[in-house]
């Protein structure tokens, strides 16, 4: 139900922001920071229910088939840009962009990590004090 409504509300505010003439703005841009959730939504979904077929299809254990194919889609639109950036020339861009794009993302996990593990020792002694 959600599906058709989405559909029709994207072309609606398209439609209305490529002639210039916006009437509710601020509406429009939570309308549609709405529908892009709605759609994630339902392609995560998609994308785990094809993985669980895969993973059956084959007879291999779900989690190995996850740690298979999520980074190999996660990684390969960065190779092909990378590649493009070097048949462009740009071979120290792309260089710089993979190394420095790993050791952000590594960064973000191990903060977020330390951080949850963090929190989690205060509240254990917290509980255990009182």
């Amino acid at each position: 139900m959600i599906i058709p409504f989405a559909t029709i509300a994207s072309f609606i505010i398209y439609f209305a922001a490529s002639k210039r003439q916006v009437p509710f703005p601020y509406t429009l841009t939570i309308i549609s920071l709405l529908i892009s959730f709605v759609w994630m939504y339902f392609l995560t979904r998609m994308v785990i229910n094809i993985i669980r077929v895969l993973a059956y299809t084959i007879g291999i254990n779900l989690s190995i088939v996850v740690m298979i194919v999520l980074p190999i889609g996660n990684t390969l639109p960065v190779i092909l840009d990378k590649l493009r950036m070097t048949a462009l020339n740009l071979g120290d861009m792309a260089l710089v962009g993979c190394f420095g794009s790993q050791i952000v993302r590594l960064s973000i996990g191990f903060f977020l990590t330390l951080f949850k593990s963090g929190i989690q020792l205060y509240v254990f002694v917290l509980v255990v004090v009182e």
